[in-house]
């Protein structure tokens, strides 16, 4: 026992259940409250997880939803077999979707009544704060994507691109979740993650309003063709401007995150306030601007401007609720000594 350190003594049960021998390392997790807890270093594999599941349904979503589910709990084998009021092929249909939207599943056995799915990707191959930045990344592009189609709703490579970050992005938010329920199993997983527990939840919480920002995006998106009428008009231009605010929310509130930013958190809240209220007032001028003689029906020029103006406060809400998250993170480091 040195001048700095105390010897204790483990419980022999303990020890002997997670496998601690003589020279075994431990990792110690200083808590808030005081407490100290103690991780047992592993470095043998992690047991493969198989589960069996019976279908009893052809419902495509139905089974799609069940084959999520097992992936997102962390699964590695996954066993579906056909049930008596089931087909092999809803399964297989059904399977082949999830290996689409599901990264690292695959297909790797399939016959008669019954069909294996395999997760082939290692959850800590992607980083969780990359997979994080990612989804940033194809939040932003989608939001660009959305932009350019409000100006010219033909614009096809807009939507492949807006389709395919939107892709992207719920693929690495299931496996965020999936990181998440690693996570709560298996402790080692964040300290080899570099991931303090306290912020697991904060990665997630992030992940979950970048997929949610990606399906507001993805409507805006859709309204963009009920506002060729407003072409060349104030209401039109109120769009893009909130647009753009909508955008600008997104990046700070992403990058107010990674850095740990209070600042720069505290301004994209009130970023996002100012979106809201612009959402809110911005179809009544434009409406009460139109109540004149000789003028266009407000209710031919106005429709869709209401739902898209909803959709980007709602951006802005979810943009907002991550500053939040930054701010959470950034007050819980302790501060740097300042030299």
């Amino acid at each position: 026992m040195g001048g700095s350190t105390f010897a204790v003594s483990l419980p022999k049960h303990w020890v002997e259940t997670v496998g601690l021998a003589v020279g075994g390392e431990l990792v110690l997790h200083p808590r808030a409250d005081g407490s100290l807890l103690l991780i047992p270093r592993r470095d043998a594999p992690v047991p493969t997880r198989i589960q069996n599941v019976d279908v009893s349904s052809n419902d495509h979503e139905e089974i799609l939803r069940s084959i999520i589910a097992l992936y997102v709990a962390g699964n590695d084998v996954i066993i579906l077999h056909a049930g008596a009021n089931s087909s092999p092929d809803a399964i297989r249909v059904a399977a082949q979707e999830a290996c689409r939207r599901l990264l690292g599943l695959q297909v790797v056995d399939e016959s008669t009544g019954s069909l294996t799915l395999q997760d082939l990707a290692d959850p800590q191959d992607l980083e969780v704060r990359k997979a994080v930045r990612m989804m940033q990344l194809h939040a932003h592009r989608m939001l660009n994507a959305s932009r350019r189609l409000i100006e010219r709703p033909d614009d096809a490579t807009a939507q492949i691109e807006l389709d395919g970050s939107e892709t992207e992005l719920d693929r690495l938010h299931l496996l965020l979740v999936k990181q998440h329920n690693r996570f709560l199993t298996d402790l080692n997983f964040g300290e080899r993650a570099g991931i303090p527990p306290g912020e697991a939840l904060g990665y997630l919480l992030v992940a979950l309003y970048l997929e949610r920002i990606g399906d507001y995006a993805q409507r805006v998106a859709q309204a963009a063709p009920d506002l060729v009428r407003l072409r060349d008009t104030a209401g039109l231009n109120h769009i893009l401007a909130a647009a753009d605010i909508a955008r600008k929310c997104v990046e700070d509130a992403g990058s107010a995150f990674q850095k740990k930013d209070a600042a720069l958190a505290n301004a994209t809240i009130r970023l996002a306030a100012s979106l809201g209220h612009l959402a809110r007032t911005a179809p009544e001028d434009f409406a009460r601007s139109l109540r004149r003689p000789g003028g266009p029906p407000t209710c031919e020029l106005c429709f869709g401007l209401n739902d898209t103006f909803e959709f980007l406060e709602r951006i802005g809400l979810y943009a907002k609720s991550i500053a939040e998250v930054a701010l959470n993170h950034a007050y819980a480091t302790p501060p740097k000594d300042k030299p």
